[in-house]
């Protein structure tokens, strides 16, 4: 049986308030901090994450179904990684949130109550850009700008 499956890695883009706590940490702490409030980091901030802005996703599915045909002649299953294969750390989102709202907002740090937390992950990119072709074009800073100038009007 041919099949391909996504493993999305942390996707942020606009359209999260309905989402409150569960919303991605890039657009959690664009919210606190537009209003002039520190975020809330679980942790010392160091934890990391592959973080990859949703219009990227978008791009990574509709290469993969203009690709669909090279899959199925290759009669296998593929796991594809869905992700920028670079990896920012809490703190490094803070920072770039700071850099474009032109703030020095400090965030507050607290002990992460989750045991067996994650504390680092990142996409290994190299079976989606040899078969699929996907290359993201957003870093995590341009993201941030779209989501600043997304969000400025609504909050």
């Amino acid at each position: 049986m041919n099949s391909a499956g996504l493993r999305f890695f942390s996707v942020y883009g606009e359209n999260e308030l309905h989402k409150g706590k569960y919303a991605n940490i890039v657009s959690q702490f664009i919210w606190t901090m537009l209003e002039g409030k520190s975020p809330v980091i679980y942790g010392d901030g160091t934890q990391t994450r592959d973080f990859i802005y949703v219009g990227d996703v978008v791009r990574f599915v509709e290469l993969l179904i203009k690709r669909i045909k090279k899959i199925k002649k290759a009669n296998r299953s593929y796991i594809f990684n869905v992700g920028t294969g670079k990896n920012h750390s809490f703190n490094d989102v803070v920072s770039l949130i700071n850099d474009v709202l032109g703030t020095d907002i400090k965030p507050i740090y607290v002990e992460n109550p989750i045991k067996n937390y994650v504390y680092h992950t990142l996409a290994d990119m190299s079976h989606s850009e040899e078969i699929v072709g996907f290359k993201p074009r957003v870093s995590l800073k341009e993201g941030i700008e779209k989501l600043i100038s997304h969000y400025s009007v609504i909050i």
